[in-house]
């Protein structure tokens, strides 16, 4: 556990950025640092989860965004609301980029306008990763969002990321479709908190297990004849 406390929450983003850019370094600083220390410790592989209320609001933003995409292909739900609600929702994040009007050149400047401080440290975490050649196993669609962040940031990221399940967000198979990643489990889940990862991981050391353990047609000698 490590606190690494940066403001009390991020900014409503009708009315100002989410965060500074200062603090949006900081929030993919502190998911660096601290994955960067979790491999120092011995870990062999890295998953992903946060704990959110709103942030695919946030990541909607983004990934419509970055990928040139309108709201209504990439909003979904999130949590179990109604349709006036949905609505709402929709429009709230239409506001939201017509004010902030983040550019999708800039990968830091769309963290620090429509993120969440959870989404930078989740770029830390994958570019940590990336760098030290341990694989990264995302979760749902918030690093999905941060996964296109960053992308943006470090080309190579996806050669490092495993895509757990496809998420229930509509945006979700647009990203995935982005990255060259193809899920391990669809399941439509839609809950976050590392809960696709955890699921996700019994079948990676089942994968694992096949490929180091499992016999060869050359280790058995086998020969086919005509």
């Amino acid at each position: 556990m490590a606190n690494e406390k940066i403001q009390r929450g991020t900014k409503n983003m009708l009315t100002s950025d989410a965060m500074t850019r200062e603090d949006a370094v900081k929030s993919i600083q502190i998911g660096y640092d601290t994955a960067k220390q979790a491999i120092a410790d011995g870990n062999e592989m890295l998953l992903l989860g946060e704990v959110g209320l709103g942030n695919t609001s946030a990541s909607s933003a983004i990934v419509a965004t970055m990928l040139s995409l309108t709201v209504d292909e990439v909003v979904d739900k999130g949590s179990d609301i109604s349709v006036k609600q949905f609505e709402h929702k929709k429009q709230v994040i239409k506001d939201i980029l017509a004010a902030r009007k983040p550019d999708q050149s800039d990968a830091l400047g769309v963290l620090s306008k429509v993120g969440g401080f959870e989404i930078g440290a989740t770029i830390g975490t994958m570019i940590a990763g990336a760098e030290t050649g341990v694989p990264v196993v995302m979760d749902g669609f918030i690093s999905d969002a941060a996964a296109v962040l960053a992308k943006a940031i470090y080309p190579e990221i996806a050669d490092h990321l495993i895509a757990s399940h496809l998420s229930g967000e509509k945006g979700a198979q647009r990203v995935l479709d982005y990255l060259g990643l193809k899920p391990l489990l669809q399941l439509g889940m839609a809950v976050g908190e590392g809960s696709g990862a955890v699921v996700a991981l019994a079948l990676i050391d089942d994968i694992q297990s096949v490929l180091v353990n499992m016999n060869t047609l050359q280790d058995l000698n086998f020969e086919y004849e005509n």
